[in-house]
Formats: C-alpha cells, structure tokens, sequence
C-alpha cells in the first residue's frame, strides 16, 4: 500500500533525479557529488524509517533501464542526496571488478557498510566521497 509519506518520498526522490541528471551534465564527478552533499549534520526526527522507504523507493522506482537512463551511478547519487538531506552521512563509492572485463559500480554506505545493494559489492573502489 502506498502511503502519503511514500509520495512524499517519491517527489523528493523526483527533484534529486532531476538535480543529479544536471549536475551529471554540467560538472565533472566529484564537483557533482560535493554539490550534493547538504544537509543537517546528524539525522533528523523520523530519519531511520525515512531512511528505509528512500533506500526501498529508490530500489523500485531507479531500477537500470534505458528511459530514462537509469544505471546504478543514478541510484547511488539520489541516495547520497535523500540521506543527506535526512542527516545521515552516507559515502559515495564507485569500483571496478578486480579481475575479468571492467566492469564498474557505484553504491553507498553508512558507517562503513553498503545499504541498499542486494550483496556486499566485490568491487575494487576507485573513488569515494568523502574520501576514504
């Protein structure tokens, strides 16, 4: 069942998508995610179930697709920018695979952990905000 807080989720996550897809075009990575990066310097009221509808909205509604291009770079981005916004202190990762063809992710963690990713990433991290 959809809720009002989920819509209200849902229209954040919208505003992000849109900023990040600017943002994306107009600057390079780590001027993009340092732009995003505002927000209260610890969670807000109702910050730990607000952060597990992003973490589910953003799973369902950023799934990868062609249209609008949607890849895990969106996703994690749009994540770093709701839990920003809620207080958290999220970091952005990005790797590759270690081996075989390159390949690359990107993701998020709290407190050292991926969130939101199905199992912990095998990737070999190559940039991260705020750095490791």
């Amino acid at each position: 069942m959809i809720t009002a807080h989920d819509l209200r989720c849902a229209g954040r996550l919208a505003r992000a998508r849109v900023e990040v897809e600017a943002r994306l075009r107009s600057q390079p990575l780590d001027q993009c995610v340092a732009a995003l990066d505002r927000g209260p310097s610890a969670p807000v009221l109702g910050a730990w179930a607000e952060r597990d509808r992003v973490m589910r909205l953003t799973a369902r509604l950023l799934r990868n697709r062609e249209r609008p291009r949607t890849t895990c770079l969106h996703r994690a981005l749009c994540r770093f920018r709701l839990l920003r916004e809620l207080g958290f202190q999220p970091r952005f990762v990005m790797g590759v695979l270690p081996e075989g063809p390159l390949e690359g992710h990107a993701w998020i963690e709290l407190d050292g952990a991926p969130v939101g990713e199905p199992e912990p990433p095998t990737y070999l991290p190559t940039f991260s905000y705020p750095a490791m």
